[in-house]
């Protein structure tokens, strides 16, 4: 990768989860969801409206390559996927290929694991790696969305 296109990923997290209301109740809120939004090393973002139609996220499902709804087919909403929902199983990684103008930027690499609590076992990422360097993350959210702008 050229120095120019150094990557830094900055995560959001836009939806804070509810406690449980009670037993009989689902709980409402809407799970955590990340933002990826790379930058080049000048802190210009690498992604701009000039380019969104450009940018593929490609991923492996089951050693199928598949890649990911983009700009070209919404032009007013945000790409995203649930890494769990083509996991072979819990304790999977999945990667997800970035490239901008049909330019290899790497991958963030996604490990998913189980949450425990009762009112919402739902799967989560454990780890968060861009181009195999750890990205901090907490790990007490559960469902990660991929997002590109």
């Amino acid at each position: 990768m050229k120095n120019a296109l150094l990557l830094l990923i900055t995560i959001w997290l836009l939806a804070p989860l509810e406690a449980c209301r009670d037993g009989i109740y689902a709980c409402m809120a809407p799970p955590p969801m990340l933002t990826f939004q790379p930058v080049r090393k000048d802190g210009t973002n690498l992604i701009t409206s000039a380019n969104a139609s450009t940018v593929i996220v490609r991923f492996y499902n089951r050693n199928d390559p598949r890649t990911l709804t983009d700009a070209r087919a919404y032009p007013n909403a945000f790409t995203s996927y649930n890494i769990v929902s083509n996991a072979n199983a819990i304790g999977d990684t999945t990667r997800f290929f970035l490239s901008v103008d049909d330019k290899p930027l790497g991958y963030i690499q996604l490990k998913t694991q189980k949450g425990t609590e009762p009112c919402n076992p739902w799967e989560y990422a454990s780890e968060v790696r861009f181009n195999g360097n750890v990205v901090s993350l907490n790990t007490t959210t559960y469902t990660y969305q991929l997002i590109m702008p």
